[in-house]
């Protein structure tokens, strides 16, 4: 669990408007509410709802889709009160929580171009930080993942307590045969719990959270971590595990090891890319959606 809150805090210099002048503070002491300039080539800290500018931002990070994604200034209503019967003012409320997305930028994405003029800065308002971001929201699921209840579990407690009726009336005719022969009551009390201690294996919960302990333990050793124990048993009778696609798994982006040309070019053989320029004209030519961002090649 220290490792994985480790990877997921992320603290970084941000310019913050305070006391009606943008000053340098640490990404930790923003709060709801507080007007961020956001920077090209930089790492969100926190939620945001763009306020000012467009920009270009990567997702990768919480959906896995490598695409870039436009987000644009929040169309806020006229802030020109209107007077109702009584004369009182009324301000139209804003309900943060179902804004569009489009309009909002989460911490842990990239922003990967700006698109505002030069005079002008993109601009952000902390809507929430720390846990209680997406990005927290999904290290928080991690790291305290739901209950799940498991057919095996249930099935364990049901045949325990089908050897614990078993014994009870193996108990009773024990007391009964001791007790016509004349046993006295302690011994008669003696062999029936030996009984109960042979029918039902009470070493049986302790042996499977020990085998379990081992378990996590070797995978911890592959560099594999488990924090939630049950699911152990469950993994163990898994024998394919299917993906929806490779992007989560495995890092962005896109490097070309060479090119086959097609049989109308006139050419069969397997070629190496020589220099960046002529690898990116041949995928930028290929049938895929990619996408030139701040000289960067982005997309699938």
């Amino acid at each position: 669990m220290m490792n994985i809150r480790d990877l997921a805090r992320y603290d970084t210099n941000v310019e913050v408007l305070r006391d009606g002048v943008f000053s340098q503070v640490l990404s930790s002491s923003l709060v709801p509410g507080d007007l961020v300039v956001v920077p090209t080539r930089f790492v969100l800290p926190c939620d945001m709802l763009v306020v000012n500018g467009q920009c270009v931002v990567n997702e990768s990070m919480l959906t896995g889709e490598s695409i870039p994604v436009i987000k644009s200034p929040y169309p806020f209503p006229n802030n020109e009160s209107s007077s109702s019967s009584n004369g009182a003012n009324k301000r139209k409320i804003i309900n943060f929580a179902k804004i569009d997305p489009r309009y909002i930028l989460y911490g842990g994405t990239r922003v990967v171009e700006l698109r505002v003029s030069q005079e002008h800065k993109v601009l952000g308002c902390v809507l929430s930080t720390g846990f209680q971001t997406n990005k927290g929201l999904l290290i928080l699921s991690i790291l305290f993942p739901k209950p799940t209840h498991f057919k095996f579990f249930d099935q364990s407690l049901k045949f325990m307590g089908s050897l614990f009726l078993m014994a009870l009336v193996g108990f009773g005719v024990v007391v009964w045969k001791l007790d016509s022969y004349g046993t006295e009551v302690v011994d008669i009390v003696q062999r029936g719990f030996d009984l109960i201690t042979i029918v039902v294996p009470l070493a049986l919960p302790m042996a499977m959270t020990v085998g379990c302990a081992f378990a996590i333990r070797e995978l911890k050793r592959q560099h594999v971590f488990c924090v939630s124990p049950p699911r152990v048993n469950m993994a163990g009778k898994i024998n394919i595990m299917c993906f929806d696609k490779t992007g989560t798994l495995t890092e962005e982006g896109l490097d070309l090891l060479g090119v086959r040309p097609s049989i109308e070019s006139g050419g069969t053989n397997f070629e190496e890319g020589k220099n960046s320029s002529e690898g990116t004209t041949l995928i930028a030519n290929s049938p895929i959606f990619l996408e030139m961002v701040t000289n960067f090649l982005t997309g699938n």
